[in-house]
C-alpha cells in the first residue's frame, strides 16, 4: 500500500477543527507555565507557602485581606511596617495569584538585587542603564521588595535615584502599577526627614500605590 492510500484511507474528521484556537491555546499554557516557574524561582522558600490564618499575623488581617483582593489596575500597593508582621508573604500570595493562577506578566525583584543590576549598567565609564530602566516600566505590574535595603555606591547615589525616578515617572506615564514591601516610614522614605508632602519619592509612589500600613 502506497503512502497515499494510508492518507486517503483516513477518516475524514466529522468536524472542522480551528487550528487558530488550539495554537493560542497551546500559547497560553506556555505562557502560564513561565509564569508558574518565574515564581517558583524567584519566591523565597519560606513564602511559598501563606497561611493568612497564621496566628501572629492576625491583628494584621485587614491589611493582608485588601492585599490579596487587589486588582489589576493603575494603582498598586505600598505596603510597610517593621518585619514579621505577614506584609512581604501577602504580597507574595498576591503575586502568585496574579502569575500563577491569572497568567499575569509580573516583575519580582528585590531592591537590592534592582539596584545591583541597575549598577551594573555602568560599563568603562558609559552609562548603559537607559534600556534596563525601560524594560522594567514596561513591564504590566512591577513587585519591589523590601524597598530600602539596597546598598548603593556613594558616589553613585544621586545618579541611581535619577534613573529610579526615571523608572517610576515612566510607569505613571503608562498607567502601570507598583506593587512595593518597605520596613521605612513616610518620612524615612522623604530623603532623611524632610516634609513628606514634598517628597519627590513620597508624591511619585502615592500616585502609583495606595499605602498599606502593617501594624
Amino acid at each position: 500500500m502506497t503512502a497515499s492510500d494510508i492518507i486517503a484511507s483516513i477518516p475524514a474528521p466529522t468536524e472542522d477543527i480551528d487550528l487558530d484556537a488550539r495554537g493560542e491555546a497551546y500559547r497560553a499554557d506556555a505562557i502560564l507555565r513561565d509564569r508558574r516557574s518565574y515564581f517558583a524561582a524567584n519566591c523565597p522558600r519560606a513564602y511559598l507557602d501563606f497561611d493568612p490564618d497564621f496566628p501572629a499575623i492576625q491583628r494584621n488581617r485587614p491589611q493582608i485581606n485588601q492585599v490579596g483582593k487587589w486588582q489589576f489596575g493603575a494603582v498598586g500597593i505600598l505596603a510597610s511596617g517593621e518585619t514579621a508582621l505577614g506584609k512581604t508573604r501577602s504580597m507574595f500570595a498576591l503575586c502568585r495569584r496574579l502569575m500563577c493562577d491569572e497568567g499575569r506578566d509580573v516583575a519580582i525583584w528585590h531592591a537590592k538585587d534592582w539596584f545591583s543590576e541597575l549598577q551594573a549598567n555602568v560599563r568603562y565609564g558609559n552609562d548603559e542603564a537607559a534600556s534596563f530602566v525601560k524594560r522594567t516600566a514596561e513591564r504590566p505590574i512591577l513587585f519591589i521588595d523590601d524597598y530600602g535595603q539596597e546598598a548603593i555606591l556613594r558616589n553613585r547615589e544621586e545618579w541611581a535615584t535619577g534613573w529610579f525616578f526615571r523608572m517610576l515617572d515612566m510607569r505613571i506615564g503608562n498607567q502601570l502599577p507598583v506593587l512595593m514591601t518597605t520596613n521605612l516610614t513616610a518620612r524615612q522614605m522623604a530623603e532623611g526627614g524632610r516634609d513628606v508632602t514634598g517628597s519627590p519619592l513620597v508624591r511619585r509612589l502615592l500616585e502609583l500605590a495606595e499605602p498599606v500600613k502593617f501594624l
